[in-house]
C-alpha cells in the first residue's frame, strides 16, 4: 500500500513562500527533506517555464496526504489494513489485498475540491440506477467468478461489496477485471491502482451531516491549523454520531476466512454502524 507514515513540508526559497509536502516511512526529518527536494524540483520547473509540459508526470508521484490513525497486522507482522483520515475529514479503511468494491447509483453534488478532485475530474451525468438490478448484477458476478464469500452493503448513494476468502493485488489485471465486472466506479478503480490498496469510507461525509468539509491541509503547517482542526473535529464527531455509513443488505457464503479478514469485517461494520437504525450519510 502506498501510504506514508510521516509527512512534512519543504520549501524551495528562503522566505518559505513556496512549500510542498513530502513523505517518508523512516522518520519526520526524512519526510521534510523529501518535501524540500520536491519543492526544489517543482520550483526549477516553474522558473524554466517547463512546468506545463511536465506537471502531469510530476504530480503522478504524489501519495494521498492522509495521516495513519490505526493499523491491522497479520500474524507475521505485515500491515494488511490501515485507517486514515482523508482530505475532507472522514475516516477511511485501506486494505492491501481484501477487495472492497464501490459502485455508484447516482451522481452526487457537491464533489470535494482539492487533490482528489483534480486527480479524478468531473463525474459524468447519468440517471439513478435501480438498486435491485444492481444487486442482481453483483450476485451474478459473484457466481460467475466463483467467489465463495462476500458482504453487500448499501451506502448513501451506492453499493459496496466486500469480497472475502480471496486476495487480490489492487494493481493487477485480475483486480481490474473483477472491479470492471462489478461495474465499480471508474474513479474508485483509478485510486485503487494509484494507491495500491482498496478503500472503504468508515465515517459519514461531513456535508451530509450539515458540517463543512475540513479545510485544514495535512500535515498541519502551524499551531493555528491544529486548533482549527480540533474545533472542526469536535463539531464533525457530534454531527456524525447521528448517522451511519453502511447498511448490510446481504451476506454470501461462509463469511471471513482468516483472522485478518475477521478483524477487517469487525472494524468496518463497527465503525460504519451497520446495525444501528440511523440514516445513511
Amino acid at each position: 500500500m502506498k501510504i506514508a507514515k510521516f509527512w512534512g513540508w519543504g520549501s524551495a526559497n528562503a522566505d518559505e513562500s513556496f512549500r510542498v509536502r513530502g513523505w517518508s516511512d523512516d522518520d519526520q526529518a526524512s519526510a521534510e527533506q523529501h518535501g524540500r527536494e520536491r519543492a526544489e524540483r517543482l520550483w526549477s520547473l516553474f522558473k524554466s517555464g517547463s512546468l506545463g509540459d511536465k506537471k502531469q508526470s510530476y504530480y503522478g508521484d504524489r501519495l494521498l496526504p492522509e495521516p495513519i490513525l490505526s493499523e491491522i497486522k497479520s500474524r507475521n507482522g505485515d500491515v494488511t489494513a490501515v485507517v486514515t483520515r482523508n482530505a475532507y475529514g472522514a475516516r477511511v479503511l485501506n486494505t492491501a489485498e481484501t477487495m472492497f468494491v464501490d459502485i455508484d447509483l447516482v451522481e452526487e453534488p457537491p464533489a470535494p475540491r482539492g487533490f482528489l478532485a483534480s486527480l479524478f475530474g468531473k463525474k459524468p451525468d447519468g440517471a439513478e440506477r435501480d438498486v435491485d438490478e444492481l444487486l442482481e448484477r453483483c450476485r451474478r458476478v459473484l457466481r460467475a467468478e466463483r467467489i465463495a464469500s462476500a458482504r453487500i452493503y448499501r451506502t448513501k448513494n451506492g453499493i459496496r461489496v466486500l469480497v472475502l476468502g480471496e486476495r487480490f493485488d489492487p494493481t493487477s489485471s485480475a483486480s481490474e477485471r473483477l472491479l470492471s465486472a462489478f461495474d465499480a466506479d471508474e474513479k474508485y478503480r483509478k485510486l485503487c491502482r494509484f494507491q495500491s490498496s482498496y478503500r472503504a469510507r468508515l465515517s459519514p461525509k461531513p456535508w451530509r451531516c450539515g458540517v463543512l468539509k475540513l479545510d485544514v491541509m495535512f500535515p498541519f503547517r502551524n499551531s493555528e491549523d491544529a486548533v482549527r482542526f480540533s474545533a472542526w473535529q469536535a463539531e464533525y464527531l457530534a454531527a456524525a454520531a447521528k448517522y451511519r455509513t453502511c447498511e448490510l443488505l446481504e451476506e454470501v457464503g461462509r463469511g471471513a476466512q482468516t483472522v485478518e479478514e475477521e478483524r477487517i469485517v469487525e472494524l468496518h461494520d463497527g465503525e460504519t454502524k451497520i446495525q444501528q437504525p440511523l440514516p445513511l450519510a
